[in-house]
């Protein structure tokens, strides 16, 4: 297990965006996305497990959680405010393309909603 490097990207009027990333720099990127309550690090055995197999990895701690920037104006939370930081954070990896993976501790699989 390779130590997880620790990244930061500024954006928009100084938001920040703090993510880990793992794996070889020029491996096909996979971006995982956290949801409430949580933080990148979650995905820490995900990315051991990927960046083993040649991925390069990717983990943000999303607005308002963990290193990244909190602020108690409402609209940063806003879907396309969402967006546009996890573009900021696309850009700093120096790729225009990725494998996003997302999950939420509170939902429900579809399965077992019928």
């Amino acid at each position: 297990m390779a130590p997880l490097e620790e990244h930061e990207v500024t954006y928009g009027d100084n938001k920040k965006i703090f993510y880990h990333a793992s794996g070889p720099s020029d491996g096909p990127l996979l971006i995982f996305v956290h949801g409430w309550p949580a933080i990148g690090k979650l995905w820490k055995p995900q990315m051991d497990a990927f960046a083993a197999m040649g991925f390069r990895c990717v983990a943000p701690d999303m607005p308002g959680y963990g290193k990244s920037t909190a602020r108690k104006v409402i609209e940063d939370y806003a879907q396309e405010q969402i967006n546009i930081g996890m573009l900021a954070l696309l850009k700093d990896t120096g790729r225009d393309k990725a494998v996003w993976i997302g999950r939420s501790p509170h939902t429900v699989p579809h399965s077992m909603t019928n």
